[in-house]
């Protein structure tokens, strides 16, 4: 299977202050990613897959760029609905802004997902858990849950055990699918004193 998707993050301006805390004015702030991926099954219900991105972020009048991998593997057990999986993303080498190198922000992750049927054809339920280990900060837990009801209205929430995460971690939202082909997602998250962000994805599929 191969696979693109195209990311952009606007936020609004943050505000400016200079050495001695006077105002400057406003900041503006935002990122786009753009990923190629592909995905094969070498035995069955085993997969293994690798996304190729390039991202930019931009910081006022300052640019940063650069390519990143990510490598997963996933196993299922389809008669229980169990998959397990471990990805490795953001592998590449340092970004810098000006002249400072930042390493990128590489994460492991080891997730399961059980899925299993209310009512057959009507209302359906997932519910997964991830470990996760970013680079320089400690091991956190996220869990979520989604019910898809008629194989086409979906609801979810999930959590976020990150210390370092502004907010509760709290997240809802829900998405709906048309004609098959296309989804359509929307995911609420509060971030705390940097407010909410809102975050809509659209999905075609070309089967």
């Amino acid at each position: 299977a191969a696979a693109g998707s195209f990311f952009f993050q606007h936020r609004p301006d943050i505000p400016g202050f200079d050495d001695i805390g006077t105002p400057t004015g406003p900041l503006t702030n935002n990122n786009y990613q753009a990923v190629v991926g592909l995905a094969f099954s070498p035995i069955r219900s085993f997969s293994v897959g690798v996304n190729v991105k390039y991202f930019r972020e931009r910081l006022d009048s300052f640019h940063a760029g650069g390519v990143a991998v990510d490598l997963g593997v996933a196993y299922s057990f389809n008669p229980v609905g169990i998959r397990l999986g471990v990805a490795a993303q953001n592998l590449g080498a340092d970004v810098k802004f000006e002249d400072v190198g930042e390493p990128l922000p590489t994460t492991i992750r080891a997730g399961a997902s059980h899925t299993f049927a209310v009512v057959p054809k009507a209302l359906e339920c997932t519910y997964a858990f991830d470990l996760v280990k970013p680079r320089y900060e400690s091991l956190f837990l996220s869990a979520g849950v989604e019910a898809l009801l008629c194989e086409t209205l979906a609801l979810r929430a999930g959590w976020c055990g990150q210390e370092s995460r502004q907010g509760s971690g709290l997240t809802v939202g829900g998405g709906v699918r048309v004609l098959d082909r296309i989804q359509l997602d929307y995911a609420w998250t509060p971030y705390g004193e940097l407010g909410n962000f809102h975050r809509v994805s659209l999905y075609f599929s070309l089967n």
